[in-house]
């Protein structure tokens, strides 16, 4: 890490601010090495009541009619799914070449309808290809005299990049990789706030709501107090998951669907004398969120969370020796609009002397309740092990070069598999 001090340097950031001081932070990594992405087996139909009242002829119609609007040809009067499939997805690789976005959308509404009737498709598992990438980050901060910091920071990349953490694999080649990471502006005992347009995750459902603008910060006493706001204008629409099901319409509308993107939903069509329609997957318009926590002692820490569309978690962690409990209920928007039951999640994590044990149980009946963990770090040398009961299991080893470098290697079930070499500068 750089460090760059420029003293007694004029600002104007603010009204009437006197002289500043202004530093500015330089960091980054740099990874390269070698990976393939992962395959899976084909998947079942969500629906099967309309898998079976649909044939794929007809389902090939429904594609060809949901493109036809972009002038994109399908497999069209042909029952082979994995043609079909083929042609949509060449279709939308190039259209998000050129900009299409409209294309892109159409597309992956057609591939969405054939994996709601029919099952998805089987991926087969790629080859070995190369990756590189460097990533910056410049961070700059300025304090004035009447005591507010402002803390901005970029990110620049380059190259192509593999994330296997996240199952990602390859990033696509970048030819303008600078984007701006936040700006914060800290007054002390007011606050924190930091804007990052559509880039803050909200904080009940941060795995899916990453749509907010700006988040303030602050502690009162021993708490900590968060608050999550979007600034777009909230919609406030019915949230749903996507489905393939029966709509009451007009039974005698034509086989070719007029796709309606005003309410996400197929106007209605006759298949095999019943009418269908495909419902894309609508998510919550969560305006705001908001968080308190605080510590229990010298034991651990409890919160709770709740946001304007209904949505609310609470729970904490307690350490006893080297044993973590962690205790938490969660009901994100979407459930709460939908009537869903909450999940609730127990989890245990013991650590000593390099080595970490850990294990999950979800009250969410998805075939999917329980996972375990395994790591053991010495000398350098670090490897790890988790696997759930859907049998999604990942394997990842590294060695320390230096401070700076190590050298990395992981594999999962998909047969994601890597091995490069990671640098911090």
């Amino acid at each position: 890490m750089k460090k760059i001090l420029l003293a007694s340097v004029a600002l104007t950031a603010f009204a009437g601010a006197a002289a500043a001081e202004v530093s500015l932070t330089w960091g980054g990594t740099a990874t390269v090495g070698m990976a393939r992405e992962g395959g899976a087996d084909a998947g079942s139909a969500t629906d099967s009541a309309t898998a079976l009242a649909l044939d794929a002829a007809e389902t090939l119609k429904i594609v060809n009619a949901a493109l036809a609007d972009v002038s994109i040809a399908a497999q069209s009067g042909t029952a082979d799914l994995a043609a079909a499939r083929k042609a949509i997805k060449t279709a939308r690789s190039e259209a998000a070449i050129l900009g299409q976005t409209a294309v892109v959308d159409a597309a992956d509404l057609a591939l969405a309808v054939l994996d709601d009737a029919f099952g998805s498709a089987a991926v087969d598992t790629g080859d070995y290809d190369s990756y590189s990438e460097v990533n910056l980050t410049a961070t700059a901060t300025v304090t004035t005299d009447y005591g507010i910091t402002v803390t901005g920071a970029v990110s620049v990349d380059a190259g192509t990049g593999y994330d296997f953490a996240d199952d990602d694999g390859f990033d696509a080649a970048k030819t303008n990789g600078v984007e701006l990471d936040y700006i914060t502006i800290d007054g002390g005992s007011f606050g924190a706030l930091t804007f990052d347009k559509n880039d803050i995750a909200h904080l009940v459902d941060d795995d899916d709501d990453e749509t907010a603008d700006l988040k303030y910060t602050n502690d009162f006493g021993v708490a900590s107090f968060a608050f999550v706001m979007d600034i777009a204008k909230d919609t406030d629409v019915v949230a749903r998951r996507s489905s393939f099901a029966d709509i009451a319409d007009d039974a005698a509308k034509s086989v070719a669907l007029a796709y309606d993107w005003t309410d996400a939903a197929y106007d209605g069509t006759t298949v095999n004398g019943a009418a269908h329609g495909y419902n894309a997957a609508v998510a919550a318009d969560v305006a705001w969120s908001a968080m308190i926590s605080a510590p229990i002692a010298d034991m651990g820490t409890v919160y709770a969370a709740f946001d304007e569309e209904g949505g609310n978690a609470f729970g904490g962690s307690f350490m006893v020796a080297n044993v973590t409990i962690g205790l938490d209920s969660k009901l994100e928007a979407l459930e709460e609009e939908l009537g869903e039951d909450r999940s609730n999640t127990i989890s245990v994590a013991y650590s000593v002397d390099g080595l970490s044990l850990g294990a999950e149980w979800n009250s969410v009946e998805d075939g999917n309740q329980w996972a375990v963990n395994a790591a053991y770090a010495a000398n350098g040398m670090a490897v790890a092990f988790d696997t759930n009961e859907a049998e999604e299991w990942t394997a990842t080893a590294s060695y320390d070069l230096s401070d700076a470098a190590s050298v990395d290697l992981g594999v999962n079930y998909t047969e994601d598999a890597f091995v490069g070499l990671s640098l911090a500068f």
